[in-house]
């Protein structure tokens, strides 16, 4: 299936010989036609599942690699192409899903396919307030993803109280 211009991707990847609880640090590298950039990525602790979100914006092959940092190593995947796209997007609010898994230098990429809202995507973007609503604004808000604020503080109105954790 073409992804056209426009769309938004959700790319998850499994990443199977490494420990990703143990990483101080996740980056995506995203290769455009024009260019490349880091991009934001989202680690969901109960599934091992790296998420980043890429919004395509020109014709062409879309690849990535991701960076895992540790105390005193740093693991890399090999780069892997995600995307084909060409042309305008059909109107679409879900994002194309893309499964990819990587163990050693192998990398599995699945045809990237809709997910329609209230499917078996679970997506968590750390983020703070103020970027949150940014993304609201701009219309940049994935379907059917959860945002978690973290730069929320519980605060207790009764004296020589706490909340739980803190």
């Amino acid at each position: 299936m073409a992804i056209g211009i426009g769309q938004r991707c959700l790319v998850r990847v499994k990443i199977t010989d490494v420990e990703l609880r143990n990483a101080r640090g996740i980056v995506a590298n995203v290769v455009s036609p024009e260019g490349e950039k880091c991009q934001e990525v989202s680690f969901d602790e109960v599934s091992g599942l790296v998420y980043v979100a890429v919004d395509v914006n020109s014709a062409g092959s879309w690849s990535m690699w991701l960076g895992v940092r540790y105390d005193k190593q740093a693991f890399y995947t090999p780069a892997f192409v995600f995307a084909e796209v060409e042309g305008e997007a059909a109107p679409c609010e879900a994002p194309y899903i893309v499964d990819v898994e990587v163990s050693g230098e192998s990398v599995s990429v699945t045809p990237p396919s809709i997910t329609p809202s209230g499917g078996d995507v679970a997506v968590l973007f750390a983020t703070t307030h103020s970027e949150l609503k940014a993304k609201r604004d701009a219309g940049q808000l994935v379907a059917g993803a959860f945002y978690r604020i973290t730069d929320y503080e519980t605060t207790t109105t009764q004296s020589k109280t706490r909340s739980a954790g803190h």
